[in-house]
């Protein structure tokens, strides 16, 4: 298997959302296939916009993996972890604000509060901490 973080840190190429999504936890191998399959059909939409069309993620989610991910991997200076997710559109500012609010009373990481309000799957968190974040994968999910 490619290693996404190798990949997406030395090439300027954008790695196929059929490998990127599921990996992330945000569709389904089977509906990579199904979209895979309408792509012959409609050969000029790209899979995002079909997966979207579809219903199955929003089109600004596409975005931000086919377009906005391998720049972020890239930069020495990273964000907080609730800006990239606010960007993919998989989270709104008002989700944020409630996961860092509750976050100054649980002492719990908002990876832990996203997955735990019911915001986010775990995949998704892991995905993002292992391609933005790898320092941090083995960390608890208490804040030391």
């Amino acid at each position: 298997m490619i290693d996404i973080q190798i990949f997406l840190s030395q090439t300027s190429l954008r790695f196929p959302l059929g490998l990127m999504l599921p990996d992330a936890g945000l569709i389904t191998q089977t509906q990579v296939t199904v979209a895979l399959r309408d792509q012959i059909q409609y050969c000029d939409l790209k899979l995002g916009e079909i997966l979207a069309l579809r219903g199955w993620i929003k089109q600004e989610t596409a975005d931000f993996f086919a377009e906005k991910l391998r720049f972020f991997c890239k930069e020495e200076s990273k964000h907080l972890f609730g800006f990239y997710l606010e960007e993919a559109n998989l989270l709104s500012p008002e989700q944020i604000n409630s996961i860092l609010i509750e976050q100054n009373q649980t002492m719990l990481r908002f990876g832990t509060l996203a997955v735990l309000k019911g915001y986010l799957k775990q995949d998704t968190v892991d995905f993002f901490i292992r391609y933005l974040f790898p320092e941090h994968r083995l960390d608890s999910p208490w804040i030391n």
